[in-house]
């Protein structure tokens, strides 16, 4: 349990910490499972990937706790980093027919070097919770800015997400929600907010992130359906 906190805020958030597990293993499962029926859908593939790795990351803070030893928030932190890179990497690859799978790999284990870089200059001042803290939600949700973006993306004449569509508006409040969370960690900080009222709002805020991302997968999944239904002949 983590320390500091009253118990039913602890245990409220090994709830959420369960339930986004599961959550994101059955989306992961839908996402690869289409993959594999459509055409064309390869950033399928690396969607689905992507939430095995955030399920992953979720199971081990649920199992072990939200304070453990920082070579242990590295390992967690490193893994849902790779699959927020991987999520953006994965819309890149479905818009963008010549973006090899190497690149893919490249791109995620370099924004994973860059994050373990900072996390150990972050934690170099402040403790290493916070530093987590923080330097997690600043790339995770730049990462998933990325992804908002790339979803609103038009090459090598794909048909785009519209600009309205849902997918690439719920992927900006999944920034904005990993940036309010930084937020959050700097108001403990500098004493704005109490230990408690922060844990509350991180933990909605986590609530409201697994929600969107379900979204998404499920946009994605009729996305993909609906490009084959366009691009199959007619009898």
């Amino acid at each position: 349990a983590a320390a500091g906190g009253p118990l039913g805020v602890n245990l409220h958030l090994g709830i959420l910490q369960l339930v986004s597990t599961i959550v994101y293993v059955l989306a992961a499962v839908a996402s690869l499972a289409a993959g594999y029926r459509l055409r064309g859908a390869s950033g399928l593939w690396g969607w689905g990937a992507a939430l095995l790795m955030m399920a992953l990351s979720n199971f081990l803070l649920y199992r072990y706790g939200t304070v453990v030893n920082p070579s242990g928030l590295v390992i967690v932190g490193t893994l849902f980093v790779a699959a927020c890179a991987t999520m953006w990497m994965s819309l890149r690859q479905s818009h963008r027919p010549d973006v090899e799978v190497a690149a893919v790999v490249s791109m995620v284990i370099a924004s994973c070097g860059i994050f373990i870089a900072a996390f150990f200059v972050a934690w170099h001042f402040g403790s290493a919770y916070r530093a987590y803290s923080l330097v997690f939600s600043l790339f995770a949700g730049g990462l998933m800015l990325l992804a908002a973006v790339e979803a609103r993306s038009d090459t090598d004449g794909k048909k785009p997400l519209r600009p309205d569509n849902p997918i690439s508006s719920a992927l900006f409040v999944i920034a904005l929600a990993h940036f309010a969370r930084g937020a959050v960690v700097v108001l403990e900080v500098e004493r704005v907010l109490e230990r408690e009222t922060a844990a509350i709002a991180v933990n909605n805020l986590r609530y409201f992130t697994t929600l969107c991302v379900l979204l998404v997968t499920v946009g994605l999944v009729l996305s993909a359906v609906r490009r084959q239904d366009e691009e199959s002949p007619l009898p």
